[in-house]
């Protein structure tokens, strides 16, 4: 289990996702204050009927950001040892 000491990377880390839950809350209070219609992820959380706090709407937008980075490393770095283990394949693709 991590330990948040001062000067660990998990501290520096938990620093870091409390500041983007902070620019997260204010995305939020901004778009509750425009009344406007919007049609993405973020909106689709803010719906009344999925009966999130802002804080769950925080959380969840954190972990769809590092989940698509953490899948995106994985996939190119599979595509690149597929790609070195058949040349013809990289020089179809090249």
């Amino acid at each position: 289990m991590p330990i948040n000491l001062p000067g660990t990377l998990f501290n520096k880390a938990m620093k870091a996702r409390k500041e983007l839950a902070q620019i997260l809350e204010q995305i939020i209070s901004t778009r509750r204050c425009k009344k406007q219609e919007y049609n993405d992820l973020l909106a689709s959380f803010m719906d009344e009927k999925a009966g999130l706090s802002d804080e769950q709407i925080s959380d969840n937008i954190i972990g769809v950001i590092f989940a698509a980075r953490d899948t995106t490393a994985s996939v190119l770095t599979w595509i690149v040892k597929y790609l070195g283990e058949n040349p013809s394949v990289l020089e179809s693709v090249t």
